[in-house]
């Protein structure tokens, strides 16, 4: 993921970023207050952590250079601790290293992994998968916005698999500092990840938030088994779905969002980035609050507790868009759930059977795959990139039971990631363009059974009667816009329109003429395309080759153990079938393809994939 970091001792939160003791961090260098200097940390491998330190060195001041710690393993991270300077510690475990850190405000610890969320009008941030919120131990849990309204907690258990909270319908978490909540807001927003035990009516009413400044004046949200909860100064706004187990399931975590705007009169409920129902009716603020419960039964509010366990609760005094949302569900330029630490699978559903059989250590599961040769699974869900970034790839993968005649084939294939357009559409070899490269010589119409093109690369263009799928006759119209990208990408000969050429003739001068074919090789003519083809249009040869973007080849998974794999650096678009993107990705998504390296012969193994992680880097 993208991470800029800077070091202010005066400059406070600005409502648009994470901060700790003086160490600010957000998601890229134009988030915050931009008279800081920024910097970015170094990359991580899978199992690395980072300390940044909020005291620098060799010397102090503001806006200096923040001191960057990489620790390889848990003994680096208790001696950094100790050592650090300003650090009075005297730790001897990892538990009690992230209390230190935690606790004190010197600085953050991070993974490879810290889900970026966005942090504009972030006032609250509490998230169990970041030690620097809870260190794993004690009854603190702290807050990562930046504005210090952490959390007590009271009877909540750690659960160190899922790296969660675990409340038994008894335990709930108060703040105290009330001042950043409520005080006339019109628009806010809350967001959980929670996982309830049951969803069954015996259940009742469960609480996520309360507070009030009077007994009558109240906010209130939460679940039932037939509705989402929404109550304020005595009005009950209750959207009711029927059937609580359509949004939810139990035993797995959900991301759950309340979004206020109580200008416009209307809330909305969203979970897993899907929204419930369209706009409802709201129409209330608080003009102040005594302490904030959260997961918990109030004085005449619900049935009560919540009986289940929780990663994160965040609050914004801002109506999150959808856009908002799904970043902060699909943590943006990662794979959901990519190491599992939410306890689900996901954007994995797709992928294969969620299995908790000799998972990743530290980790409860991982993704089982029977091994079918040449059979390909893609994630279920579109995951954004901005190619003008830079990633690397990372991944886990394990046999799970040898194969092949000498019962001792490992699993392989090829692993890495599928492209898409902004539209949501597959980007294939055949739409993208450097092969041939030339332009029309005549304007071209529909119904017209020749295409005439300049000379230029002519020597590069496939023979006629090969395979249909070498001879696309690709066009990029100027007057498309959204995908017209000359000599990279188009949908014209591939994807919108399938255009094949079975004859080329030179008729001098340095021109060439095309005649148009099926793929079956029957005489056909240019189609009506929707956009002008005037002479001087762009022309390649659409050639298909490897379907997807093969990051590792082969991927073989070791048995007994994980084996991992880390891409290098990879930024930008181009013509290809591993890294970097192809031309005009905007989405891509997890690929597992069992194809060629794996036994020829059956019974075939049986793999796993352990974590996968697209990281933005900087």
């Amino acid at each position: 993921m993208a991470r800029a970091v800077s070091y202010s001792a005066s400059n406070t939160n600005q409502n648009k970023g994470r901060r700790k003791g003086n160490v600010n961090v957000a998601m890229t260098t134009t988030d915050l207050n931009n008279s800081l200097t920024w910097y970015s940390p170094p990359a991580l491998n899978s199992t690395q952590r980072l300390i940044i330190s909020d005291t620098t060195e060799p010397t102090g001041g503001e806006n200096v250079t923040p001191m960057f710690l990489v620790c390889d393993d848990d003994s680096e991270v208790i001696s950094f601790v100790n050592g650090m300077p300003g650090s009075a510690a005297s730790v001897s475990t990892l538990a009690d290293a992230y209390a230190y850190l935690a606790s004190n405000d010197i600085g953050f610890i991070m993974g490879p992994q810290e889900y970026p969320i966005k942090t504009d009008e972030l006032r609250l941030d509490l998230n169990t998968q970041m030690p620097s919120s809870y260190p794993q131990t004690g009854t603190s849990w702290y807050d990562l916005s930046g504005n210090e309204n952490n959390a007590t907690l009271t009877g909540a258990t750690w659960n160190s698999d899922y790296q969660s909270l675990v409340l038994d319908g008894n335990d709930y978490v108060e703040i105290s500092d009330t001042s950043d909540f409520g005080s006339g807001e019109t628009n806010f927003s809350w967001e959980f990840w929670v996982s309830p035990d049951s969803l069954g009516a015996a259940v009742g009413t469960q609480g996520l938030v309360s507070y009030s400044s009077t007994v009558t004046s109240k906010f209130e949200i939460g679940i039932s088994s037939t509705s989402f909860i929404v109550k304020a100064n005595g009005v009950d706004y209750s959207y009711n779905v029927g059937n609580m187990t359509s949004y939810m399931t139990a035993g797995e975590l959900c991301h759950v969002v309340f979004t206020f705007d109580t200008n416009n009169s209307k809330y909305c409920v969203y979970t897993n980035n899907t929204k419930h129902g369209g706009d409802r009716t709201f129409a209330s603020s608080m003009a102040s609050i005594n302490n904030v419960y959260l997961y918990v039964k109030q004085v005449e509010g619900f049935e009560n507790y919540w009986d289940g366990s929780t990663t994160c609760s965040r609050y914004y005094t801002k109506t999150l868009s959808d856009d908002d949302i799904y970043c902060n569900y699909a943590a943006m330029n990662t794979f959901i759930n990519g190491d599992f630490r939410h306890g689900t699978n996901f954007n994995f559903t797709s992928e294969g059977t969620w299995s908790t059989t000799t998972p990743v250590t530290g980790y409860p599961a991982q993704i089982t795959n029977p091994q079918v040769r040449q059979s390909g699974r893609l994630s279920s869900e579109l995951i954004e990139v901005d190619t003008a970034e830079k990633y690397i790839w990372q991944i886990a993968t394990r046999t799970l039971t040898k194969g092949g005649s000498s019962g001792e084939g490992l699993t392989g294939g090829h692993k890495g990631f599928a492209c898409y357009n902004k539209d949501n559409q597959f980007i294939d070899l055949r739409n993208c363009g450097g092969l041939a490269n030339t332009t029309l010589s005549r304007d071209l119409v529909a119904g017209d059974t020749y295409a005439y093109v300049n000379d230029d690369n002519i020597g590069s263009w496939r023979a006629v009667d090969s395979t249909y799928y070498f001879r696309h006759f690709c066009l990029n119209p100027a007057q498309s816009e959204d995908w017209g990208m000359p000599w990279e990408y188009t949908r014209v000969g591939y994807g919108s329109y399938n255009i094949y050429y079975n004859e080329i003739t030179d008729v001098g001068g340095g021109e060439y003429r095309f005649k148009f074919f099926t793929s079956g090789g029957v005489a056909t003519t240019f189609p009506s395309i929707g956009f002008d083809t005037p002479a001087g249009t762009p022309v390649f040869n659409g050639v298909a080759g490897g379907t997807y973007n093969y990051v590792f080849y082969p991927a073989t998974g070791a048995y007994g153990s994980w084996s991992e794999y880390e891409s290098g650096i990879f930024s930008g678009e181009n013509r290809n079938s591993g890294t970097p993107f192809r031309f005009a990705t905007k989405y891509v998504k997890f690929l597992d393809l069992v194809n060629y390296a794996v036994p020829a012969d059956t019974p075939y193994p049986i793999g796993a994939v352990g974590y996968a992680y697209l990281q933005q880097v900087q």
